[in-house]
């Protein structure tokens, strides 16, 4: 692979940050940027510009029955590891006390600790089921300017812009659409807010259209969106859907 490309370069960089560049790709890319200062910087530059992606993501919280089963194993703990209640006098006693309440807490750390190991191990979905960037969508000077998301198996797309931007104007509205593999016409995904974020609840046929789509594109429409079901203003952003 030749990587002195630029173009080549730049979607490698894109793919890492994003973290679609999986296995041996990515160690070959990571060895790579260990030696090549420029391309490091950029893919230094694509997390910059991916970050408020991830500040837009809202924070997820362990289930309530995983907080239930830790406070159930520190109590359990607690309950057959009392200190004994006749102890020497003197030194003894003190060391012995001491000597038994390090040991609680130490068991109590175990159970806390084990239990969070068991949330990570069963409760977290797996990384194929997690929310993950399929496309970033550039504008016409290749600078990114929204990431679509969405999980396996999941009927949920997440738009994202990226940074600031502008809006898209009175009496304007910014659409997306779904490019189908194979040239077939644009299929709209409805219109997006002015907002960092916007979820869409996409039909079956989409969902499904999108695993093998060619690309997402944001097209400029009359507020409302088209009325034609097809792309009647220009293409703004426009990017091509990853895979792993």
């Amino acid at each position: 692979m030749n990587y002195d490309r630029p173009e080549l370069r730049d979607r490698l960089a894109a793919a890492y940050a994003l973290g679609t560049l999986r296995g041996a790709a990515r160690r070959r890319l990571e060895r790579l940027m260990s030696s090549d200062a420029t391309l490091a910087a950029a893919v230094e530059d694509w997390q910059r510009r991916l970050n408020p992606l991830v500040e837009a993501l809202p924070p997820v919280d362990p289930p309530a029955r995983v907080w239930a089963a830790i406070e159930r194993e520190i109590a359990a703990t607690t309950l057959t590891e009392q200190t004994v209640t006749r102890l020497p006098a003197g030194d003894a006693s003190i060391a012995l006390r001491t000597i038994a309440l390090w040991r609680n807490f130490a068991i109590a750390a175990t159970a806390i600790a084990a239990a969070l190991a068991i949330y990570i191990a069963v409760e977290r979905p797996e990384p194929g089921d997690a929310i993950a960037p399929i496309a970033v969508l550039n504008d016409d000077a290749g600078h990114a300017a929204f990431v679509a998301s969405t999980a396996r198996l999941s009927t949920r797309l997440v738009i994202a812009r990226v940074g600031a931007g502008t809006g898209a104007g009175p009496q304007r509205s910014y659409q997306l659409w779904l490019l189908p593999h194979g040239g077939a016409r644009p299929r709209s995904l409805g219109v997006i807010p002015d907002l960092r974020q916007t979820v869409f609840e996409l039909s079956v046929e989409n969902a499904k259209g999108l695993v093998d789509a060619d690309g997402i594109a944001i097209s400029l429409e009359p507020a409302g969106g088209s009325t034609t079901g097809l792309p009647t203003g220009p293409i703004l952003f426009k990017g091509p859907v990853t895979s792993d």
